[in-house]
């Protein structure tokens, strides 16, 4: 069974980003109640007519959300989508061959950038991600300084980024 090293705090350069929403497109801010409003879900509105060949009509079903908790969310997407970008430049690539995802530490939004390994049951090795995980922790910036805003609220934070192996096995 190979051995996966702990997450490990990246090396490269921090960065930062930025990202402005236009008020009621995806989202609407509510001054009233410092509050963000988001398409939740959508529903049929015309479920008989699908059943009976129709496309569907859909309308969205609305939530709202705390602006502090809708920044810290989009921070963290913004903030993945940086560390993507930003990684793949560092090692010389169109596009990063490793996953990057948003996951939280002790309650704090974070990215993490992975390798993936695949083994099958015997311990030989089926697949993996082609950058070593060396390389990724070299390239990859340690945090991502972002700012969003909506109407004319921002949010600004820090997202720290973590390198890792996942290790999974196939039959």
């Amino acid at each position: 069974m190979p051995t996966t090293p702990e997450p490990t705090r990246p090396r490269g350069d921090p960065v930062s980003a930025r990202e402005t929403y236009v008020d009621g497109e995806a989202y609407t801010y509510l001054p009233d109640e410092d509050a963000v409003r988001y398409a939740s879900a959508y529903e049929h509105a015309n479920h008989e007519a699908v059943e009976n060949g129709s496309e569907p009509e859909r309308e969205p079903v609305y939530d709202t959300v705390s602006f502090e908790r809708w920044g810290r969310v989009r921070c963290a997407s913004v903030a993945s989508d940086a560390v993507a970008e930003t990684t793949a430049e560092r090692l010389g690539h169109d596009e990063l061959d490793a996953s990057v995802g948003i996951t939280s530490r002790g309650g704090v939004p974070t990215v993490v950038v992975g390798r993936t390994v695949t083994d099958d049951r015997q311990g030989s090795r089926v697949s993996a991600t082609e950058v070593p995980f060396d390389d990724l922790v070299a390239a990859a910036p340690r945090w991502v300084d972002v700012t969003v805003s909506l109407a004319s609220r921002e949010y600004e934070t820090t997202v720290p980024v973590w390198a890792r192996v996942f290790e999974q096995w196939r039959a």
